[in-house]
């Protein structure tokens, strides 16, 4: 029910085989790629106008904030290979 709720009133761009938990998204403009999962997380939070551009896997842990404005996460010609799980 969230992801039609964000696709449809929102506008947010989300893909195919999608999950996404107890998270709550209000950002102007969202992409969410095919096969992407989005966890719970305790005392969690990404505050303010940041970037994640993530092809590989990436994990932010319990009692992690990302703070400030404008930080850019990219995956994306990292030395690992995406994982594919079967």
């Amino acid at each position: 029910m969230k992801i039609v709720i964000l696709k449809n009133i929102f506008g947010y761009k989300i893909g195919e085989n999608v999950t996404i938990g107890k998270a709550y998204i209000n950002c102007k403009k969202v992409i969410i790629g095919d096969n992407v999962k989005i966890a719970n997380g305790n005392n969690s939070r990404v505050i303010n106008n940041h970037y994640f551009d993530v092809w590989n896997n990436i994990t932010i842990g319990n009692d992690s904030w990302i703070a400030g404005k404008n930080s850019e996460f990219w995956t994306h010609g990292s030395i690992h290979k995406k994982q594919v799980r079967i």
